[in-house]
């Protein structure tokens, strides 16, 4: 994982009326898969207070070639790998889902809300709080990827990325629906194949709907990699992110039109970065649609049990 040189951070002006879910929005189904799908040990349906049930979704690989040449094999510059979601998969959670981007997994849980310890003479806020708590796997290979550093090294990256990934989602959730409260959301890193992170903002957004927990919007996210020879790769793997010169990670919120958390890493150029915050919404916005199917779909079959 790259050290992030600096973050850039925005925040809706006007947020939306708070919904307990982001409404499905208008996309062609996509289209069926043709190779294996990525098989997941199954799960009972939750047993949340939403009373969300698991629901699935296989997501082919799409979009157009990027510019200019590049050695990537089955996918362009600009297409996404093939992604796997369910809803439902921690019996024990609020609310929770597990995405598989190709060889990247990650599994996030949600718990609460719970009313916050309360301390004398400490000022409570009207606000509640969204606690990111982020886990990787010591089989993830996180430790062979860093060059063997130590395990406080790690723990520490992995609270930087529990911060950030808290950013990102905090502004899409209405805080003033659990005043005094907090909601843990836990994620855990089973298979790290690159773009954690963004992986990581789309299983929480899925989770934090699945509890029913009220948000103005779904919050997506993309990761844009600057190959050697400088062509853009969208959704780079673990291959991709050790050779690259740089990149940037982008959450979104499609409906908002709102970019929640910007982090840049390595050398990119100006006009790099304008063109990979481009390639980030572009996928955001195909990815929120793929969300709001699953989360359609879920809301459908609570309504059939």
């Amino acid at each position: 994982m790259m050290r992030r040189e600096s973050v850039v951070a925005s925040t809706p002006t006007m947020p939306l009326a708070a919904i307990k879910m982001a409404p499905p929005m208008d996309a062609t189904p996509a289209p069926t898969m043709t190779a294996a799908q990525q098989q997941v040990p199954s799960a009972k349906p939750s047993a949340a207070a939403s009373g969300a049930s698991t629901t699935t979704k296989l997501v082919p690989g799409g979009g157009s070639s990027g510019s200019g040449a590049v050695a990537r094999i089955g996918r362009g510059a600009a297409e996404l790998r093939q992604m796997y979601v369910k809803t439902g998969t921690v019996t024990q959670a609020s609310g929770s889902a597990f995405i598989s981007l190709s060889g990247t997994k990650v599994l996030c849980s949600v718990h609460g809300p719970r009313p916050l310890p309360t301390i004398t003479g400490d000022a409570v806020s009207e606000l509640g709080i969204i606690k990111c708590e982020f886990r990787v796997a010591r089989f993830a290979e996180l430790g062979v990827r860093r060059g063997g550093e130590k395990f406080s090294e790690e723990r520490s990256e992995e609270k930087e990325l529990g911060l950030l990934l808290a950013q990102s989602l905090e502004v899409a959730v209405c805080l003033r629906s659990f005043p005094k409260s907090i909601v843990d959301v836990n994620i855990l890193v089973v298979e790290d194949d690159g773009s954690v992170l963004s992986a990581a903002c789309i299983a929480a957004s899925l989770a934090l709907a699945d509890a029913g927990i009220e948000m103005y919007d779904l919050v997506t996210a993309c990761t844009v990699s600057k190959s050697p020879s400088g062509t853009l790769l969208v959704d780079p793997d673990h291959k991709e992110e050790q050779n690259q010169k740089g990149g940037l990670m982008l959450s979104y919120t499609p409906s908002i039109g709102e970019i929640t958390q910007m982090c840049l890493f390595g050398q990119l150029s100006q006009a790099d970065i304008n063109d990979s915050i481009a390639m980030c919404i572009d996928a955001c916005t195909k990815l929120s649609a793929l969300m709001s199917e699953v989360l359609a779909s879920t809301i459908s079959n609570n309504r059939t049990e």
